[in-house]
């Protein structure tokens, strides 16, 4: 009798500890019966999914709302990950079976880690690999693989495809006179005029220091040419404040039409000769390539 009172009593230890261990874990848990029905959950799993709090015991867990689509427990279940809505955080939950002494499903676990900061890491390094640090538009090797995407499309449309080389004019006297800051601010400022003036779907990227290449596709050289003037313009009406200075700048811009003889590297060194007819006409202008410019 006495035996049977300690085994009992083990047993009521056991499991006080591993309630009270599952209120202080950072994992999530949470018990449902074998029709995924709510039985309980520890504090972090009410952190993450926060409707949960208001099922009552025997309630489905799927009548909570904005329970996660991708969180549908079946036999097959062992890992799903998943996000939330609003805070943008991103979970991993695994399915354990729970099963008595007969080796029958009585319930189950959902076990759920926060992997947000994994998740925020692959994807910062992912940026990484394709974005300038600086401006946030496409770095040159990024930008030089969908460019050769976009030559092939193009080769299947009717749409004439220009590469743009963008540099501005005197950019070297705001670092001389202001420093390095003041110039960060003027490229990632003009980054943003830049963008705002194109389509979602055009190629823009830092190529190096000063100098921006695009690739767009239009219907013909008119259209290209009043995007590179808009571009032009905004720049030019563009005012920054630097530590009470105000900054201005202007750019000059050089226009090449891609042939079916081109490569991507021909087709923005013709962009290149064009600017460089741009800056040699005194500046602050778009110039569009013609063999005699080289």
């Amino acid at each position: 009798m006495a035996e049977n009172l300690m085994d009992y009593q083990k047993i009521e230890i056991i499991s006080t500890a591993a309630l009270t261990a599952m209120q202080y874990i950072k994992q999530g848990f949470i018990l449902v019966d074998t029709d995924n029905n709510y039985l309980s959950s520890n504090p972090a799993a009410e952190k993450m999914l926060p409707e949960i709090t208001k099922l009552a015991k025997g309630e489905s867990i799927y009548s909570t709302k904005n329970w996660p689509e991708e969180l549908i427990i079946e036999e097959s279940s062992n890992s799903i990950e998943f996000s939330t809505t609003g805070d943008s955080r991103f979970f991993k939950a695994s399915i354990s079976p729970v099963l008595n002494k007969n080796d029958v499903l009585i319930a189950r676990i959902i076990l759920i880690t926060d992997i947000t900061d994994n998740v925020k890491f692959v994807k910062d390094l992912e940026m990484a690999a394709y974005t300038d640090a600086l401006t946030g538009l496409y770095n040159r090797k990024h930008f030089s693989e969908l460019a050769e995407t976009e030559i092939q499309r193009s080769a299947r449309t009717s749409h004439l495809l220009y590469s743009a080389m963008l540099d501005f004019d005197y950019f070297k006297r705001i670092n001389d006179t202001y420093g390095h800051p003041a110039g960060d601010l003027v490229l990632k400022t003009i980054a943003g005029v830049i963008r705002k003036n194109i389509r979602s779907y055009d190629l823009l990227c830092r190529y190096g220091g000063e100098e921006f290449v695009l690739m767009l596709a239009v219907n013909n050289e008119k259209e290209v040419f009043d995007v590179a003037e808009r571009i032009r313009k905004d720049i030019k009406r563009t005012v920054m404040n630097y530590e009470g200075n105000e900054l201005k700048i202007t750019c000059s811009i050089g226009l090449a039409r891609f042939l079916e003889k081109d490569t991507l590297d021909t087709s923005i060194k013709k962009a290149d000769d064009a600017l460089y007819v741009a800056k040699n006409a005194g500046r602050d202008q778009v110039k569009i390539y013609a063999p005699q410019n080289s």
